[in-house]
Formats: structure tokens, C-alpha cells, sequence
């Protein structure tokens, strides 16, 4: 089995990716709702969860725009016969077995996935060791875990998918801007502000970590755009492009590289005001799109 895996992806959008590759269908699909502003984390003081977000509709597009059904997750032993088709595993990173890095802390909601077995041993990928072709796990060392099996539920329909991922674009992308209207963006940027200001260690940092995964989420955008054929590439990288900026300047006041906060306070706001230009032309051209 292959792994997909690129800069923008977390483990769970690697295995997405890498199960529709496995079934042959383009994965492209999971990511309609990556112009999405979670704002929930920046209102407490839990940390961030990137694997949570937007993992339930890149479930339901597997399933209704490329046929391939992902079960609902049960929790318990793997069951021990032939595994004839891939298994998403959630596993506590910890208790896996091929680098001492994950032994350190643990990880609770690290995803894997097992995909055969050859003899007493059981294959598997990993998408953070991408660069390995097979891993074996002994199923008795990580114990009770939340797993889903996978199968191909109905056949692949290239244009009928389309029109599925054009609709579901349309209707994230009018909540996004719905969110984004209703949003105060100095409130957002207070919030961003103060999570930004709150670790000085710029790799726990709960705004750097989200202002990370923000960035990668529209890179995966860009790869739907792309493979929908949709000639937006150029807003889309132009909004990461000033995210990143807004991320790096983030990082250098926190390292103490210069003392003047209000340079990333005005970053934030203009990518603010940016997200909403390009998310309004974005939907502009779907509509369009549905109009033809």
C-alpha cells in the first residue's frame, strides 16, 4: 500500500488520502470545507487538535463523492483474522514500536493504518515515516484501540462526484463567509493575540500550532482547486502567502527578534480582510460554475 503524504498533511488527511489512492479514486474530494476558521480553541485554554478538524465530512465525502465507506469507529482489540481490506487505526502514538521519539509522551489520537497481514505479523503505515515501505506491528502491544474498516460501498462516478464537490464547496464556503461577516475581527485578533503572547516557546505555542495548521489547510484548497480545474490558484496562494508572513513575524517576536507587537497585530488584520476578498471571489466563480 502507498503512502500519500505531503508538507500540508496531518496524519488523519494522509490516510484519507492514502485509502483513495488504495481504492482508486482521487482524494481531492475531503478537502471542501479547508477554507473553514475554527475559532472554538482560540475561546479556551485546551490545546489544539488539528486531527479534529473537518474529520467527519472528509468521512461523508469519501463516502458519497468516491463510494469508498469508512465505518463508524469501535473501540477494542483488533480483531486477530486475514485483514483483507485497510483498517484506520487511532492508536496512542506511544505504544508504537519503530522510533524512541514517540515513546516519550503520548499521543492519543495518532492514526495508522493496518492493511494486511503476513503470517503473525501485521503491516501497516505510518504517515509520519513515509519514506518506509512496510512496518510491522504486533497487534498484543497497542492493545485496545478505535478502529474502522473500509470498502468500496457503490461504484465511482466521475461526473456525478463533481457536481457532489462543486455543491458541497458551494455551502462550506457560503458558512465560511457567513462566519467571516458575523466575525469581529478585532475580537479575533485579541484572541489570536493572546494565545500568540502566551508561550514563549514558539513549538507549543497554541496560536503558532493553529496559525500552522490554518496555512496547511489552505494548501490542501489549493490542491482542490486544482484538481476540480477551478482557476482561483493564485488568490489562494497569495492568501498563504500572507499567512505565512503573519506566522513568521509571530515566531520572530516570540523569540524576541524585535519588541513592536502591533506589526503582527496589522498582519492579522489584513489577512482578516484578505480571507474575506478571496473566499468572496471564490464564491463568486462557484456560482458561476453552477450557472453553466
Amino acid at each position: 500500500m502507498e503512502i500519500i503524504m505531503k508538507r500540508s498533511y496531518n496524519c488523519w488527511v494522509s490516510n484519507m488520502a492514502s485509502l483513495a489512492h488504495y481504492y482508486c479514486r482521487p482524494h481531492a474530494a475531503i478537502f471542501v470545507n479547508n477554507l473553514a476558521i475554527d475559532m472554538g480553541f482560540l475561546c479556551s485554554t485546551q490545546s489544539f487538535n488539528a486531527d479534529e478538524v473537518g474529520n467527519s465530512l472528509s468521512l461523508y465525502m469519501m463516502r458519497r463523492a468516491h463510494g469508498v465507506e469508512i465505518s463508524q469507529f469501535r473501540s477494542g482489540r483488533i480483531p486477530y483474522d486475514d485483514i483483507c481490506r485497510p483498517l484506520l487505526v487511532n492508536v496512542d502514538a506511544f505504544c508504537l514500536p519503530w522510533t524512541s521519539c514517540y515513546n516519550t509522551t503520548h499521543l492519543p489520537t495518532h492514526c495508522i493504518i493496518i492493511y494486511g497481514r503476513s503470517g503473525s505479523e501485521y503491516m501497516c503505515i505510518d504517515p509520519f515515516f513515509s519514506k518506509e515501505n512496510r512496518l510491522i506491528i504486533d497487534l498484543e502491544c497497542i492493545g485496545n484501540v478505535n478502529y474502522s474498516e473500509t470498502n468500496i460501498c457503490c461504484p465511482y462516478d466521475k461526473y456525478e462526484a463533481r457536481l457532489d464537490i462543486l455543491r458541497f464547496m458551494r455551502i462550506c464556503l457560503l458558512d465560511h463567509l457567513n462566519e467571516l461577516e458575523s466575525m469581529i475581527p478585532e475580537l479575533f485578533v485579541s484572541r489570536l493575540t493572546s494565545a500568540l503572547r502566551g508561550e514563549s516557546n514558539a513549538y507549543v505555542n497554541r496560536g503558532v500550532i493553529w496559525l500552522t495548521e490554518l496555512i496547511n489547510k489552505r494548501y490542501c484548497y489549493l490542491e482542490l482547486m486544482e484538481y476540480m480545474g477551478i482557476d482561483v490558484g493564485v488568490q489562494i496562494s497569495m492568501l498563504v502567502k500572507q499567512w505565512e508572513k503573519c506566522k513568521h513575524l509571530s515566531i520572530a517576536y516570540i523569540i524576541k527578534c524585535f519588541d513592536d507587537w502591533s506589526l503582527v497585530s496589522e498582519k492579522i488584520m489584513k489577512c482578516v480582510a484578505l480571507e474575506k476578498i478571496v473566499a468572496s471571489h471564490i464564491h463568486t466563480y462557484l456560482e458561476r460554475e453552477a450557472s453553466l
